[in-house]
């Protein structure tokens, strides 16, 4: 965490304001001279020494969360050599390496640096040493500016061999951290993927049978899986920010709100011989009430929202933007019976019409907060 004695401050869009954001590694390499000055230091970038030490100072995407994580975008690493033993020294004298992400955000790849500074070291005894100063590092085209304060910092000279082991043992804990992370994960989704298999299934409700066809799509059957009715909720007004979702779940969901909504899900497999050619599709329309009768969407400004996802690196949401036709309810029951014969306008441009019979179960609320819970609980173990 930012500290007194180490504060590194990134500043906000060519202004006087700044965040302060912890650092992921400074080091005092000890008789450790860089051997390569290409790309990212590591412990390859490294060789023995028998009268240079090297200063390393990095931030990077893996510093802890807090109130600077939207800022932490564009990693910084700034490193270079001093005989040893140096109790001074200022950086217009030295050889720099300087990766700075930060300044080429915005695809600007060579933009005019200039770093300052000043430093002073007290080599105390233990392989421990004091650094005091500033180190100012601006750019132009575009503009951006980061400084690192020191005030008496404490650091253990490093050897280069305590340095590789150390950065073995920060990975092997990070492999293993990202092992079980993964394996809470795959339980959380296997709790919800048992909760919607519970609700609905293709052989619990047979009579579904949607059709979707469009502008260089297709017809084909929009086949449901994990779709209901919960009434008491509205449509959310933006697309999970949840990436798995967006894959492979609902892109808008129920919310907390006055409406039935009826959510329907559709993963289409797409060409067995492309890659990348699945499509996630969300399928949502809420109701005032439930009853059996004919609602024309346009007039009675029904909310009704078609969006998908198509894999592939140029993925992202596709919305709808007007939605016209009529959606019939023809039971009530338990199971909630009827058609749908309705003409979307995506953001893509195209044109994507949905036409068929639903069959849907009815699902009280009070279900997906205890659903919820239980994923909750299981990810906090």
């Amino acid at each position: 965490m930012p500290t007194d004695s180490i504060r590194f401050n990134r500043y906000i869009d060519d202004s006087d304001n700044y965040v302060s954001i912890p650092l992921s590694d400074f080091r005092y390499l000890e008789n450790t001279r860089l051997k390569s000055r290409f790309g990212w230091l590591s412990e390859r970038s490294l060789e023995q020494s028998d009268s240079i030490s090297t200063i390393l100072i990095e931030m990077n995407s893996f510093v802890p969360d807090g109130e600077w994580r939207d800022y932490t975008p564009g990693s910084f690493q700034l490193a270079f050599e001093l005989p040893n033993f140096t109790t001074e020294v200022n950086l217009d004298t030295v050889d720099l390496k300087l990766i700075n992400h930060y300044a080429t955000r915005g695809g600007t790849n060579d933009p005019t640096t200039e770093i300052e500074g000043t430093l002073r070291f007290s080599h105390l005894e233990n392989k421990k040493i004091l650094i005091d100063g500033k180190i100012s590092v601006d750019t132009r085209k575009p503009t951006t500016k980061q400084e690192l304060l020191l005030r008496n910092a404490l650091l253990r000279k490093v050897s280069i061999e305590q340095y590789v082991f150390e950065e073995e043992e920060k990975d092997r804990i990070k492999k293993q951290q990202e092992e079980e992370m993964f394996d809470r994960m795959m339980r959380v989704y296997s709790i919800q993927g048992q909760f919607y298999d519970s609700i609905f299934s293709a052989e619990q409700f047979p009579n579904n049978s949607i059709w979707i066809q469009g502008k260089k799509l297709r017809k084909h059957e929009f086949k449901l899986d994990a779709s209901y009715i919960v009434a008491g909720t509205r449509i959310s007004e933006e697309p999970t920010d949840n990436l798995m979702e967006l894959l492979g779940s609902s892109i808008y969901y129920p919310t907390d709100g006055t409406d039935f909504v009826f959510n329907f899900h559709h993963f289409d497999e797409g060409d067995s011989n492309v890659i990348d050619d699945e499509t996630n599709y969300s399928f949502l329309f809420s109701l005032p009430e439930l009853e059996i009768r004919t609602y024309d969407i346009q007039d009675e400004q029904i909310n009704a929202n078609l969006s998908y996802w198509h894999y592939g690196p140029m993925g992202h949401v596709i919305d709808t933007k007007s939605a016209t036709g009529a959606i019939q309810i023809t039971d009530v029951s338990n199971i909630v019976e009827g058609t749908i014969d309705l003409t979307f306008k995506m953001t893509d441009k195209r044109t994507m019409i949905l036409t068929g019979k639903f069959q849907l179960p009815l699902v009280d609320k009070s279900a997906f907060r205890e659903l919820a819970e239980r994923m909750q609980n299981e990810a906090n173990e």
